[in-house]
């Protein structure tokens, strides 16, 4: 359900191929989205969250997936929520973080999960997996 999706997240790529990360620490590597907010659709917040962590421009987006997260202790009281993912093409601005990244990278497809700092590698290499044939698919067309 819509009103238990609390965050966007992208699998960003760029024409050349190249998948966008960022980092708030310069050691820890992720994509980039975050919080849906308040008269917001998930798919605004997906590309809101790209602009403000990644500096980037959303062309085109196409959900792909969602993770359920069962919470019981959640501070806000949300015992139940949904995380979404997508695959996006991007264009990149000029690198000026205003928020909390400090970094950005382009990365090859085939580096991603080695420069992801997810612990789950299951979920991220079944994610990518989806975000590639997203991305092939986008190409082709």
């Amino acid at each position: 359900p819509t009103r238990l999706v609390t965050q966007a997240l992208g699998l960003c790529f760029t024409a050349e191929g190249m998948v966008v990360m960022v980092t708030w620490d310069g050691r820890q590597w992720s994509f980039p989205g975050g919080t849906v907010e308040d008269g917001e659709s998930v798919e605004q917040a997906l590309v809101r969250e790209v602009a403000e962590e990644a500096c980037a421009r959303v062309v085109r987006c196409q959900y792909l997936a969602s993770q359920h997260v069962a919470d019981p202790l959640n501070p806000d009281g949300v015992p139940s929520y949904y995380q979404t993912r997508w695959w996006a093409r991007v264009e990149l601005d000029p690198w000026q973080p205003r928020h909390e990244m400090i970094g950005r990278r382009l990365v090859p497809p085939d580096q991603v999960l080695d420069a992801l700092s997810w612990q789950r590698k299951e979920i991220s290499h079944r994610l990518l997996h989806f975000a590639l044939d997203a991305d092939q698919y986008d190409r082709a067309r």
